[in-house]
């Protein structure tokens, strides 16, 4: 876990109310939307916005984003997002995404335990690609906007 700068992140997005396992499927329909971009990078990014007491629904408000650190120009049709700069408190999960929840509760009692103030929404970066790696060698950052 550690504290680090996050430059803002501004992406073409799919804002949604569906089921966690819905996600791939909606990256796919992104990415023919994205995969002509020239972007010296690209960033896979997953915010969820329900709160705790909602994470037992059979569905969820979230948006999929892929997007870079620079401006990107507008596509007919697709949403935009943007993820504010800034610090963030974060980890790296290793493993099966279905897993990913002790990070969020690690992040969480950290917040709790140094009295952090959140300044936004906690998303993850997926540093990989889930269909070119094994589930185990899965590797997602999650990270706490705080000021």
């Amino acid at each position: 876990m550690q504290t680090e700068v996050i430059e803002t992140i501004h992406g073409h997005a799919m804002f949604v109310n569906a089921p966690y396992t819905d996600s791939p499927k909606l990256y796919n329909a992104l990415w023919e939307h994205v995969k002509g971009l020239k972007l010296p990078e690209m960033l896979f990014i997953f915010q969820c916005f329900d709160t705790p007491e909602k994470f037992a629904n059979p569905t969820h408000e979230y948006v999929c984003l892929i997007g870079s650190h620079q401006a990107l120009a507008p596509i007919e049709g697709v949403k935009q997002h943007t993820i504010p700069g800034g610090n963030n408190l974060t980890t790296i999960h290793k493993g099966a995404y279905n897993k990913v929840g002790a990070a969020y509760q690690a992040l969480s009692d950290e917040v709790a335990a140094k009295h952090l103030k959140m300044r936004g929404v906690p998303f993850e970066i997926y540093l990989n690609d889930p269909a070119e790696v094994k589930e185990e060698e899965q590797l997602t950052k999650v990270c706490f906007p705080i000021e």
